[in-house]
């Protein structure tokens, strides 16, 4: 199904050609209006992205990696031998929640193609 841009634009080339009016200025403030539109999109993405990259920054990396160095400092203190198993399954959580939050940001993208 064709898009509501494109919806918009052969809607415009119609009633253009109907009233005899020029195409040309009927396009050309239909294109501008669609590049507006994706213009905020775009830039609502970006006011949304800063909080995301944040809490993925903190959650997903920091948190992780000092977590993991101060758990096998203290188990080396207190004689507690962390076994593999414990370690793959610490960084299979961590690898989930990675790919959890790249997939909520991948989601919230805006539907804008400047190829």
């Amino acid at each position: 199904s064709p898009s509501d841009d494109l919806r918009n634009l052969l809607w415009q080339t119609l009633n253009s050609i109907k009233t005899g009016a020029s195409i040309r200025d009927s396009m050309s403030v239909a294109i501008e209006q669609i590049v507006r539109e994706q213009h905020i999109l775009v830039e609502e993405y970006g006011r949304k992205l800063s909080p995301l990259a944040m809490f993925y920054m903190m959650m997903a990396v920091i948190a992780p990696s000092l977590g993991v160095a101060i758990l096998i400092v203290i188990a080396t203190f207190i004689g507690l031998r962390l076994r593999l198993p414990v370690l793959l399954t610490m960084a299979g959580g961590i690898g989930f929640m990675q790919f959890m939050f790249l997939a909520i940001i991948r989601s919230s993208r805006p539907p804008v193609d400047f190829d």
